[in-house]
C-alpha cells in the first residue's frame, strides 16, 4: 500500500512538471525594443529655381472719384489703352446737375429782364424824341405868341390897337406858355425815364453776367464729374459697376498701367530657395500662352516670402493677370 501512494505522488509530480512546461511554451516571445530609423536626407538645392506666378504692372497708378455720387458710366474696359486726359468714366450727381438747371434757369430770366428792358428803352426813346420835339415846337410858339403879346400890349398903351386884339394875343400866348410848359415837363419825364431803363438794364446785365458765371461754374462742376485719365496708359482694373456708389477721393476707382510694357512677375519659392536668391540676380520669363522664348528680367526686390522679378516685355500682347514661368540661377 505504502509503494502506491509513493507512485501516485511521483505522477502528481511529473504533471505538475510538464502542466508547467507546456505554459512557458505556450507563452508569447517578447517583442525586441524597434530600431529607430535615421531621417531621409534633404533633396540637394538644384542649379535653378523653377517658378511660377501671376504677371503685374510694374507701375499701376490709381484714379479716385472727382466727385460724390453714383457711378453713372464707363466709356472704357479692362484692356483698352487710353490717353491722358480722355474720359474713362462719369460720375452722376443730382446735387450738381440740380444747382446747374437752377444756375441756367436764373440766368434765362436774367436774361428775359434785359431783353424786356432795352424793348422798354426803345420805347421810352421814342416817347422822348416824340416828347422833345413837341416841347420845341411849343417853345417856337411861345416865342412867337409872345412878341405878338407884347406888340399888342405896347399898341394898347399908345391906344393903337383895340382891347379885344390885346386880349387875344394875351390868351393865345398864356395858353401857348401853359402848352409849353407841359411840353417840356413831359419831355423831362420821358427822358428821366429813359435813365432809369438804362441804369435798371445795366443792374441787370451785371446780374446776366453774375448768373453766367455760376452757370460757368456749374457746368464746370458737372464736367468735373467726368473721370479723365491722368496720364497715357492701359486699364487694368475698375472697381465699380455702374449704378454703384462713389464718393470724392475713392482710391482705385480705377486702375490704370502707366507703362504696360514695363512687368514683373510675383513669386512665391519655398524657403530653402528663398534663401539662395537675391535682389539683382539674373531671371529669365517664359509666357507659355504666347512664346516658348524666354525674356530676360532680374530679381528686383523681395517682400516676405514673395520674390519680384522685373522684365520689360517686347510683345504688347503680354498683359497683366496672364501665368508666367520664371527661371533664377542659384549658382
Amino acid at each position: 500500500m505504502r509503494g502506491k501512494w509513493v507512485l501516485l505522488s511521483v505522477s502528481a509530480i511529473l504533471l505538475a512538471i510538464a502542466a508547467g512546461a507546456l505554459s512557458v511554451l505556450r507563452k508569447p516571445a517578447a517583442t525586441p525594443p524597434a530600431q529607430k530609423t535615421a531621417p531621409a536626407p534633404p533633396p540637394p538645392i538644384p542649379d535653378e529655381a523653377l517658378l511660377s506666378g501671376k504677371i503685374q504692372a510694374a507701375h499701376i497708378l490709381p484714379v479716385r472719384s472727382p466727385t460724390d455720387g453714383i457711378l453713372d458710366r464707363w466709356n472704357v474696359q479692362p484692356g483698352d489703352e487710353v490717353l491722358e486726359g480722355q474720359p474713362l468714366g462719369h460720375v452722376r450727381n443730382t446735387m450738381l446737375e440740380t444747382a446747374a438747371g437752377q444756375a441756367r434757369t436764373d440766368l434765362e430770366s436774367a436774361q428775359s429782364k434785359v431783353t424786356s428792358l432795352e424793348g422798354q428803352i426803345l420805347a421810352a426813346r421814342l416817347d422822348a424824341a416824340r416828347a422833345e420835339a413837341d416841347a420845341a415846337r411849343a417853345r417856337v410858339e411861345v416865342d412867337r405868341l409872345e412878341k405878338i403879346y407884347l406888340r399888342q400890349q405896347m399898341l394898347l398903351r399908345e391906344g393903337a390897337t383895340p382891347r379885344l386884339v390885346f386880349e387875344k394875343a394875351e390868351r393865345e400866348y398864356k395858353t401857348a406858355a401853359e402848352e409849353s410848359k407841359t411840353a417840356s415837363e413831359l419831355a423831362r419825364s420821358t427822358a428821366d425815364r429813359v435813365q432809369s431803363y438804362e441804369k435798371e438794364l445795366q443792374l441787370a446785365k451785371t446780374t446776366v453776367q453774375d448768373r453766367q458765371d455760376v452757370v460757368d461754374a456749374a457746368n464746370s462742376d458737372l464736367e468735373a464729374s467726368n473721370i479723365l485719365s491722368p496720364a497715357d496708359g492701359s486699364v487694368l482694373k475698375l472697381g465699380v459697376e455702374p449704378g454703384g456708389e462713389v464718393t470724392r477721393g475713392m482710391e482705385d476707382l480705377i486702375q490704370l498701367a502707366v507703362d504696360p510694357a514695363l512687368l514683373q512677375v510675383v513669386l512665391d519659392p519655398e524657403p530653402r530657395l528663398l534663401e539662395r536668391i537675391k535682389p539683382g540676380m539674373p531671371a529669365l520669363v517664359v509666357v507659355p500662352d504666347l512664346s516658348s522664348d524666354g525674356i530676360a528680367g532680374n530679381v528686383k526686390e523681395i517682400k516676405g516670402a514673395r520674390v519680384i522679378v522685373e522684365f520689360t516685355s517686347p510683345n504688347p500682347a503680354i498683359k497683366h493677370g496672364m501665368l508666367a514661368g520664371v527661371r533664377i540661377p542659384l549658382k
